[in-house]
């Protein structure tokens, strides 16, 4: 019944079957990981942690207990508590493949490269990365032989992993081979000059023959040695200059020109995006533009002095957005394919991430390695983003010439 009442979305009354099911019988562990796993979706961890460990009382050895309150010490940024009970999780069933996953989350985010990148290849073996097969060609391994072999570059996940991870393929290309990528049709135009790329394709063409293929998202694991070697080479994305030209001449005025962006993917918006009005207080700064970067944005409801771009990447995707942000003075952004490409772009960029963001963000520091133009501005509590504001506020006033009308 409990079940049932949590697939519906009644979760208090699913909690109460719970509760009463272990008074019945309170020897249940299942019982106790499965309100565990209730409370966590509700975001109350303290109380999935009383309950996992309540269920680790009863059967140390289950794994998925294990996996389970390591998920929610990584959610609060215990760090070593998960990255043990993850470890524990591991030991006990080495097939349990979504610690494995985790682990690699938690071990990327706190720098440890070449560690998580090796557990980040379990992804594919619990639904957590595509691991597709292809009509020719060998899943390659990092170790045959690429010289005058071509291999097949896919990509996975989001178009801002698609843009982070790019810079990789030129070590592939110092290999010897021919590069095929294949990726979003919405991203073609502007990674098709990414340096080592010799023909670009979009997902829904046909693949020719090859010898090999790989994961684009694989290239840091079976490149390790290279991996610092990469990550901060910046920029990586080029812009022809007849559409820079274009917008140097739009874009002409003597105001600090500062591009946003308020919305991640729709899946995402819960801990990524923030309401536009927390742009509130810097809009009233004098000498200063706002410009959205976001299509059909629709902001000047809320901002007369917004500046909202209606025929923005209309003929082809990104390609006035990417020179936009290359004309602009400084982005203000949640973590989105926007800040992806700002970043590969070099643009100064005010990053603003919540309490609980990403693994690619590190911990703590107000930099990170993939973008050297990124300032991080954090969250201390889930979804208040006041604090953060304020302080890119007074970063504005500080480091411009910027002040209220």
């Amino acid at each position: 019944m409990a079940i049932a009442l949590k697939s519906l979305g009644n979760y208090d009354l699913a909690i109460k079957n719970y509760e009463k099911a272990l008074k019945i019988n309170p020897k249940v562990f299942q019982v106790y990981n499965n309100l565990g796993l209730l409370y966590k979706k509700i975001n109350k961890f303290n109380n999935a942690v009383l309950n996992f460990k309540n269920c680790l009382n009863l059967n140390p050895n289950y794994s998925e207990a294990h996996t389970n309150l390591a998920t929610v010490y990584y959610e609060k940024k215990f760090y070593k508590l998960a990255k043990f009970h993850f470890n524990t999780a591991i030991n006990l069933n080495p097939k349990n493949f979504l610690s494995h996953w985790n682990l690699s989350l938690l071990l990327l985010e706190v720098g440890k490269f070449n560690e998580g990148w090796h557990y980040y290849e379990y992804g594919k073996k619990c639904g957590k990365r595509p691991n597709p097969e292809f009509k020719y060609g060998k899943l390659w391994d990092g170790i045959k032989n690429l010289n005058k072999k071509k291999i097949l570059i896919y990509s996975e996940q989001g178009l801002g992993d698609t843009i982070q991870f790019c810079r990789y393929i030129k070590l592939i290309k110092n290999l010897g081979c021919e590069v095929i990528f294949r990726t979003y049709e919405n991203l073609k135009y502007l990674l098709k000059d990414i340096d080592g790329i010799d023909k670009i394709i979009c997902k829904k063409e046909e693949v020719e023959q090859i010898d090999y293929y790989c994961s684009l998202l694989s290239l840091p694991t079976l490149l390790s040695k290279n991996n610092l070697n990469i990550i901060n080479v910046v920029p990586y994305i080029s812009i022809p200059n007849d559409n820079l030209k274009n917008w140097e001449e739009r874009l002409n005025f003597g105001e600090l020109k500062i591009g946003i962006c308020c919305n991640a993917r729709k899946t995402d918006q819960n801990f990524r995006s923030f309401n536009i009005s927390c742009l509130k207080k810097i809009s009233k700064l004098k000498n200063l533009k706002l410009i959205s970067l976001e299509k059909n944005s629709n902001y000047k409801k809320t901002f007369a002095n917004i500046l909202e771009i209606g025929d923005l990447d209309n003929i082809i995707p990104f390609r006035d957005t990417a020179a936009i942000i290359s004309k602009l003075d400084l982005i203000i952004t949640c973590d989105t394919v926007i800040a992806h490409l700002a970043g590969a772009l070099n643009k100064k960029t005010l990053l603003l991430l919540n309490y609980k963001s990403d693994w690619r963000w590190g911990v703590r520091k107000n930099t990170t390695l993939w973008y050297p133009s990124f300032q991080l501005f954090r969250n201390k509590k889930q979804n208040n983003w006041k604090e953060s504001f304020e302080k890119i506020f007074n970063y504005l006033k500080i480091n411009y010439n910027v002040n209220y009308k």
